[in-house]
């Protein structure tokens, strides 16, 4: 577990995502949205959601500007 500058208690391996998975599955079910997290952690396809690297935020953006966000 990697901590964080001054806030050891501030885990960058902690990804949990509560809110954003309420958003995208109960609040705006009816859009089927997919939910994208910029995070330290590797690529990951959750089905609801993907997890892009941060190292790779600016080429996943460029490539997918032109896909449109709904389903």
């Amino acid at each position: 577990m990697i901590t964080v500058g001054a806030f050891p208690h501030i885990s960058v391996e902690y990804v949990k995502a509560k809110s954003l998975y309420t958003f995208i599955n109960h609040d705006f079910a009816s859009y089927h949205l997919k939910g994208i997290r910029f995070s330290m952690l590797g690529f990951q396809e959750q089905g609801w959601m993907e997890n892009v690297p941060l190292f790779a935020a600016r080429e996943y953006i460029s490539r997918n500007r032109e896909t449109p966000m709904l389903k």
